[in-house]
């Protein structure tokens, strides 16, 4: 089953012989339909790609990790960008300098944007090739938000549905409450969820940065809003629209990826380019900016990612979440009781990167909880340097095993593993722009512009 991987170790070639014996064993006993591809109807698509792993999982993903190297485990740590080639283009499939990447640092996962996004071809051959050059099956990652942030439609090329915005969803939604509707708002957001899940996953995307679980601050709106990426200044609406589309987009076969915690609705600037501090304090993220992060976990979410964003009056210290112990750790993994993946949003952005040395960076991310390290400006120096710093007793193996169970969890949930694995859905151009989809998307629309009138 495994034939195609090209394992850095015989071990680990061995290991995933094993996990794919296991897993069709298991399948004996009674548990859900493991993940299949089937020919896609109208009817069906919302609900194919749902999987739940079977039991033996824990196990084998156990003793997977046990066995794998400190190069390995930090290279599942790294979730890397390949935007652009040596000459400045886009990379649309992989070149010699790309493999060449993908063979030293083995990364956990790699994150595409609309540069690499163009026709549906395309994407599949590339996603194909992606899988091929490493043992241990890839995250795909985009961040396609709907709204200003749609990855899938940026080329212009790609016959995927336009998606409205996570506001104009937001609109519509309380559009339906003050209808005595509330449980087709939320039926609303998650087939809106869904819509966008099932379209990645028929590309071979399996992990979505969104929701946008922040809360709009009201009256002076922050960038976000602005931006009309989130759902609405209503955290506990805000709330049952984010679990819903945690629903959505999981029973799409993708892993949504809440954003940004604990919360920067109220953030007027844009970490992209700047520092940035809010002077919320801890009671007002618990009765706001948390209230959406708590009903997402509630829904299951698997995945959330760190705000660059520091909480001094939460906190008493200026560090940004994403490297902050008492909101990763503290906060989110002992009061939230969130045992999932924490990604940290982009290392190459200002917020944190002109904080100092990179590779501090991410050493203090993963003492304060992160697992995956997304876009580092250099991924082989930062992978490099995490080893030396696991040989050198400076980041220990047991922390970096912890994170990689999560890691492998979240694979083993999107259907990476199998059996069968099927990296794209061969009926993807009938599923990208369908009728169905499109009329989900008119419902939106018309039922926020009535709120208008």
């Amino acid at each position: 089953m495994f034939s195609h991987f090209t394992s850095p170790t015989g071990v680990l070639s061995c290991l995933f012989s094993v996990v794919a014996l296991g897993l069709m064993l298991s399948s004996c006993s009674p548990r859900p339909e493991p993940i299949t591809m089937p020919v896609v109807t109208a009817s069906d698509r919302a609900t194919r790609l749902s999987v739940t792993p079977p039991p033996v999982a824990d196990l084998l993903v156990h003793n997977l990790v046990r066995h794998m190297s400190a190069s390995e485990l930090v290279g599942q740590m790294i979730m890397i960008s390949l935007e652009q080639d040596e000459h400045g283009f886009a990379v649309t499939k992989l070149g010699d300098r790309e493999r060449q990447v993908l063979r030293t640092v083995t990364p956990g996962g790699v994150i595409l944007f609309g540069a690499n996004l163009v026709t549906v071809d395309q994407v599949q051959v590339l996603v194909a090739d992606l899988q091929r050059t490493t043992a241990v099956p890839l995250t795909i990652a985009t961040d396609h938000e709907g709204g200003l942030v749609s990855r899938l439609t940026s080329s212009g090329e790609m016959p995927a549905t336009v998606m409205p915005s996570a506001t104009l969803v937001g609109i519509a939604a309380d559009v339906l409450v003050q209808r005595g509707q509330p449980e087709r708002a939320v039926e609303l957001a998650r087939e809106w969820g869904q819509v966008i899940g099932s379209e990645l996953r028929a590309l071979g995307i399996t992990m979505n940065m969104a929701p946008v679980a922040d809360v709009d601050n009201g009256d002076v709106p922050g960038l976000l809003a602005s931006q009309r990426r989130t759902f609405g200044s209503d955290p506990v609406l805000v709330g049952e629209l984010v679990a819903a589309t945690v629903s959505g987009m999981h029973s799409a076969g993708v892993t949504a990826v809440l954003k940004h915690f604990p919360g920067q609705g109220a953030a007027t600037l844009d970490s992209h380019t700047t520092t940035v501090i809010l002077d919320h304090t801890r009671s007002r993220l618990s009765a706001v900016d948390l209230v959406p992060f708590v009903a997402g976990i509630e829904a299951g979410a698997r995945a959330i990612m760190s705000a660059h964003i520091s909480y001094p009056w939460a906190t008493g210290s200026d560090e940004p979440a994403t490297t902050s112990r008492q909101l990763l750790t503290d906060l989110l993994r002992n009061e939230l009781a969130f045992d999932g993946v924490v990604v940290t949003d982009a290392l190459n952005m200002d917020a944190v990167a002109l904080r100092g040395n990179s590779v501090d960076l991410a050493i203090d991310a993963i003492g304060a909880g992160a697992d995956i390290m997304l876009k580092p400006v250099d991924p082989v120096a930062l992978h490099t340097a995490l080893v030396d710093a696991v040989n050198s007793g400076m980041l220990s193996r047991d922390r970096l095993e912890k994170s990689v169970r999560r890691i492998l969890n979240v694979k083993l949930l999107s259907g990476l593993f199998g059996p069968p694995i099927v990296w794209t859905d061969p009926a993807a151009t009938e599923i990208l722009g369908c009728d169905a989809h499109q009329s989900l998307v008119d419902e939106i629309r018309s039922v926020a512009r009535s709120g208008r009138e």
